[in-house]
């Protein structure tokens, strides 16, 4: 069994950690007078816990009410605080032990308040040395640089095998394109009916058997649909006194011999019947005639639907690479289109219209953003003034074209950006040092890559000749 007693200040964690560090089982703590930590219900659960979990016995020494209740309520022993002549022999013993460790720690806490002074006496030494050391290192004057920031455009040439991050991208669409039949044909589906008048100027009668032809001064042919006896012509009197003749007449059914609208003829229109010297009229239209006409594709539809296969086949088989790529710079003037043709209609195809369809393959080149702006850049600073640099974030491709120079392809592109002066801090202050600030600006405008210098900051009318006395602060011009 192990005594512990407490400390006022002793937080939970404290309390745990000496309960864990003992060899004992059992462990009776000896609360002080107030011991809030332990009045608390979710501190005392948490110890009832952790002891738990160390499996060791722990009994409590309190006379505060509030800790009695709550040991109490979740289980721990509670005994009622002792007096000294009430402690057993070996608690006491170990009180004595803990005394005598107390005192070799107080021993030791001197020792280290020694050294802590000693301490304390090199890093005052430490501290002075740094203030003469920022002292002289301390900058006099503050020189305010504003590097020049100009506008450029340039067209750069490359050959394609020099490009970096260049790959081919491939993708296929369907194309289908209508186009309406042109071929027509005419199918009679009725025949024209109607009713003719026959006429005989002979003396004797004429008999006309069915399925005697008759025609239009344009050649529609009608036949009769029966027999018909037409009456010879006969001598008109008028009170015995004969005024005239008159033709014999006969009306007979007639019908077209082939189907169809043609046999639908005006009145008048039919005058011959082959056969027999007769006259003959229709005095009313025949009708009854009807058509279907009947459409179907031709070649020279065929060939148009594919014209506009081929018409399109470009944008979409583009738009289709556009939807694949998702992510660098497409070179559109690479684009290439094969088309595969696939089912269509066939020349005389009965139907409305005629359509086509085919396989578009689509292959284009694309360029890796990062990859090729690198490269663009690095070409950029060779080429730009000396003493300038290009500012990357500024470059814009504005176009781009690709060339076939006999049979090798070449990318142009255009771009536009912005260049910034470079600034060689060394070299500037040496022409800074030991200057009168009214100087400065002489010396500005001999550096065309620098647009601006001012002296912010000096506490003479002349600049200090010490490198270290003198701060250069770039100030970015965008």
């Amino acid at each position: 069994m192990i005594v512990i007693h407490i400390d006022s200040s002793d937080e939970l964690n404290t309390l745990v950690n000496r309960i864990r560090s003992s060899d004992e089982t059992q462990v009776i703590l000896v609360l002080p007078e107030k011991y809030p930590v332990l009045a608390n219900e979710i501190n005392m659960r948490l110890l009832a816990k952790y002891v738990a979990e160390m499996k060791k016995d722990v009994i409590i020494q309190t006379n505060d009410q509030a800790i009695t209740k709550l040991a109490e309520e979740i289980g721990i022993q509670i005994k009622p605080r002792e007096t000294e002549d009430e402690i057993p022999y070996e608690i006491v013993e170990y009180e004595e032990v803990l005394e005598t460790a107390n005192e070799t720690e107080r021993k030791t806490a001197r020792v280290r308040r020694s050294r802590a002074k000693q301490r304390l006496g090199v890093l005052l030494f430490i501290i002075l040395a740094s203030l003469a050391i920022v002292y002289l290192t301390t900058p006099q004057a503050l020189v305010v640089v504003t590097p020049s920031y100009l506008p450029f455009s340039e067209t750069i040439t490359f050959r394609f095998d020099s490009l970096h991050g260049i790959d081919t991208v491939s993708a296929k669409t369907s194309i289908t394109r209508r186009t309406s039949s042109t071929g027509r044909e005419t199918i009679g589906l009725s025949k024209a009916q109607g009713v003719v008048v026959l006429l005989n100027q002979q003396q004797k009668e004429v008999r006309v058997p069915k399925g005697t032809i008759l025609k239009t001064g344009n050649g529609v042919s009608f036949e009769t649909l029966k027999d018909v006896v037409v009456p010879a012509v006969s001598t008109q009197y008028f009170m015995d006194v004969p005024t005239g003749l008159q033709a014999g007449k006969a009306e007979v059914a007639v019908r077209a011999l082939e189907s169809g609208a043609s046999g639908n003829v005006a009145a008048g229109r039919i005058s011959l019947v082959e056969g027999f010297n007769l006259d003959v009229r229709n005095p009313e239209p025949t009708n009854g005639g009807e058509d279907l006409v009947k459409m179907f594709v031709t070649e020279t539809d065929l060939a148009r639907a594919k014209e506009l296969v081929l018409k399109d086949a470009r944008q979409l088989a583009l738009e289709t690479l556009y939807q694949t790529i998702k992510n660098g710079l497409v070179l559109d003037d690479t684009l290439l289109v094969n088309i595969e043709w696939k089912e269509g209609s066939t020349a005389g195809e009965e139907g409305p219209e005629a359509y086509v369809s085919a396989i578009a393959h689509g292959q284009i080149s694309r360029a890796d953003t990062e990859r090729l702006s690198a490269q663009i850049i690095d070409v950029l600073n060779e080429i730009i003034s000396p003493g300038f640099e290009v500012v990357p974030a500024t470059i814009k491709v504005i176009e781009t074209t690709v060339t076939n120079d006999n049979g090798e392809y070449n990318l142009k592109v255009k771009v536009e950006g912005y260049c910034q002066g470079l600034v060689e801090e060394v070299l500037l202050k040496d022409l800074l040092l030991g200057r009168e600030v009214e100087e400065v600006a002489n010396v500005c405008a001999s550096l065309p890559h620098i647009a601006e210098i001012a002296v912010v900051e000096a506490k003479r009318d002349r600049l200090p000749r010490w490198s270290n006395w003198v701060r250069l602060e770039i100030q970015q011009p965008y």
